[in-house]
């Protein structure tokens, strides 16, 4: 019998984000680079494949539904968001709906989730399905499984810093275990920022010891050239890692000189687009680009003195909250910047410090689920 699949898609819900003053938070988890083998509740195997912490492919093998043929089928890739991933596929649905929809969660070598679909096949008219099974759970752990070195990435994919800001300071994480002593190389390279002219070249290596997970980081020294200019950027890569680690995603990082003249000054003002934060003294604005589309302003929805969110597409759809905390506090000495944003869609969030006229902007590229942002270096502008 010649089988076709349906389901339905699952969303993803808004990360929260607390409101209080805390410390840096933890390094997001990401799923081990390997091979996952598992099995199905109701018989039946599972195949996951994560390579550079983003879940490849999610295959199905020799699962009875019960009410139709052996059903056999493989996805990818995931839309895969820290240690949560979830999947879907049309197959020919007259409809146009996505007809298969899995979910999953990564604890340390293993992961279990549940997956819905619908089966049909050639003697039965379309619509409807005439086999639908729900909340199918499935659990499976990765082969080879045992202490991992972890993976290495640079904490954001983008950032952006003031030409007369002085340095670039990047952070780079140790996710998904700590055994055993690691490294990982890092060099810069020109965008439309020339090295010796816009910014100092840089290169070196970090290293972690055995048992040690804390963030690394490296600076890049920011040069002042006096000109009136465009914004400039510069790319940042992370290769050959030693020690068992693998290189997590983002490997590579883009950092935009922003022009000193290009800051606009205060007071910041409220509209549909721009959030004004802690005492109207820091402006919040996003623009985002659908695929194949143009760039546009994202919509602004006021929540407190701290945070706010944004819309892409739809009112009823939140794509993003933003926070800003005053930490300017003796250990801190800074304000910091939040946002999580459950989108895949390019954006540009661009936060304006409009006391001190000092802005930094946080890009994501098209196609890329987005990775919360943490910013606990944002601006050195206390009071």
């Amino acid at each position: 019998m010649k089988l076709a699949l349906f389901g339905s898609l699952r969303t993803l819900g808004l990360v929260g984000m607390a409101m209080g003053l805390v410390g840096p938070p933890p390094a997001h988890a990401v799923p081990t680079d390997g091979t996952y083998t598992g099995t199905i509740s109701a018989g039946g195997t599972v195949t996951i494949q994560v390579s550079g912490g983003q879940v490849t492919s999610f295959g199905v093998g020799s699962y009875s539904a019960g009410c139709a043929a052996i059903f056999v089928a493989s996805f990818g890739p995931c839309s895969t968001i820290g240690d949560n991933f979830t999947c879907g596929q049309t197959f020919c649905a007259p409809d146009g709906a996505p007809r298969f929809a899995v979910s999953g969660t990564f604890s340390g070598d293993t992961v279990s989730g549940e997956f819905d679909f619908s089966l049909q096949g050639p003697a039965n008219p379309i619509p409807p399905a005439c086999c639908t099974r729900t909340d199918v759970a499935w659990s499976a752990s990765r082969q080879g499984g045992g202490p991992s070195a972890g993976s290495l990435r640079f904490a954001v994919a983008a950032q952006s810093v003031q030409e007369g800001g002085g340095t670039a300071t990047v952070a780079v994480e140790r996710v998904n275990g700590t055994s055993g002593a690691v490294s990982v190389q890092y060099a810069s390279a020109n965008g439309t920022a020339t090295g010796g002219d816009d910014y100092t070249a840089v290169s070196g290596t970090l290293s972690w010891g055995a048992g040690d997970g804390a963030n690394k980081s490296f600076q890049v020294p920011i040069l002042d050239d006096g000109d009136a200019e465009n914004d400039e950027t510069l790319s940042l890569a992370l290769s050959a890692p030693t020690g068992g680690a693998t290189l997590g995603m983002p490997s590579s990082q883009t950092v935009t000189i922003l022009d000193d003249d290009s800051v606009e000054p205060g007071p910041c003002i409220a509209d549909d687009h721009t959030l004004c934060l802690l005492g109207e003294r820091f402006r919040v604005e996003v623009v985002f680009t659908p695929p194949g589309g143009v760039e546009q302003p994202a919509n602004a929805i006021p929540f407190t003195d701290r945070a706010g969110m944004f819309w892409f597409f739809n009112e009823n759809n939140i794509e993003m909250l933003v926070k800003l905390q005053n930490a300017c506090i003796p250990q801190f000495d800074r304000y910091w910047v939040f946002f999580a944003a459950t989108t895949n869609v390019e954006f540009h969030v661009t936060v304006t410090d409009t006391d001190a006229l000092q802005a930094k902007r946080y890009d994501n590229p098209q196609g890329m689920v987005a990775l919360p942002v943490a910013d606990t270096q944002a601006f050195a502008t206390c009071p």
